[in-house]
């Protein structure tokens, strides 16, 4: 696999250089997920991330921290590392910002630009303080297993909804998430800061309220519409960010929802 992918990428790579557009060309290398798990097809070693635990799905880091590497010659300094949160869905917000666009309305709500950053390592002021993850299945039996998390930089909550149950992992000292820290007394100072935070980025707009209002983009303008409107045609959810996560949290079927 690594073999197909640096032929893969290398050949668009050498492409621009030899073509003279390595200056005008932003190259932007990650992935959308971790290893597929030799539970959902994975095969040929793909399903591993070690050390990262778990794998594509799953609520823990191997499921959804993944490379990310940009580069623009003659803009963007070589050989930088950086270790703000960042998500793939902020990277909307970056490219219009570089290429000096306005974000259209109604278009990528939940990105945040990061495009300061990337030139200059102290510019933190803007970027995420908090990433929520959360792993949701289908049918109201496989509700059970859904867990929501919360990373506030290096330390991570995880709550499981259905028994109201906690864990959390400092992942500076335990990247593979082996060591739940809930009880240790320096953890617990963190647990209401965290779980408030949960609470504003869980899966529905207007903390779990149904009926609040939130934005969708009908025939190019914003308009007000609330849970109600997505589960009388599940449809609807396609496309729209912030509501996709309302029909998740009030019982409309998965399936639907791009």
């Amino acid at each position: 696999m690594l073999s197909v992918m640096d032929k893969a990428v290398g050949s668009i790579v050498s492409m621009i250089e030899q073509n003279g557009l390595a200056n005008d060309t932003i190259i932007i290398f990650t992935s959308d997920n971790g290893g597929i798990g030799l539970d959902n097809g994975g095969q040929c070693g793909g399903e591993n991330g070690s050390p990262l635990r778990g794998h594509k799905g799953a609520i823990w880091e191997g499921g959804h921290s993944v490379p990310l590497i940009i580069r623009h010659d003659g803009k963007f300094p070589t050989g930088e590392t950086r270790d703000a949160l960042v998500g793939l869905s902020d990277i909307y917000a970056t490219i219009c910002e570089l290429v000096g666009i306005e974000v259209p309305v109604g278009s990528a709500l939940d990105s945040v630009s990061f495009a300061d950053y990337i030139t200059t390592p102290e510019a933190k002021q803007f970027l995420r303080k908090y990433f929520g993850i959360y792993q949701l299945q289908r049918g109201k039996q496989k509700q059970k297993k859904w867990a929501f998390a919360i990373r506030g930089q290096k330390v991570k909550l995880v709550h499981y909804p259905h028994n109201n149950t906690f864990e959390m992992y400092d992942l500076e000292r335990d990247i593979s998430e082996n060591n739940d820290i809930i009880h240790e007394q320096w953890a617990q100072k963190m647990f209401n800061t965290l779980y408030q935070e949960l609470l504003a980025n869980s899966p529905c707009p207007g903390n779990s309220d149904p009926s609040e209002d939130f934005d969708v983009q009908l025939d190019g303008n914003l308009a007000k519409r609330n849970c109600s409107w997505s589960q009388s045609d599940p449809s609807r959810c396609s496309g729209y960010s912030r509501y996709k996560k309302a029909c998740r949290a009030h019982g409309v079927r998965l399936n639907h929802i791009k």
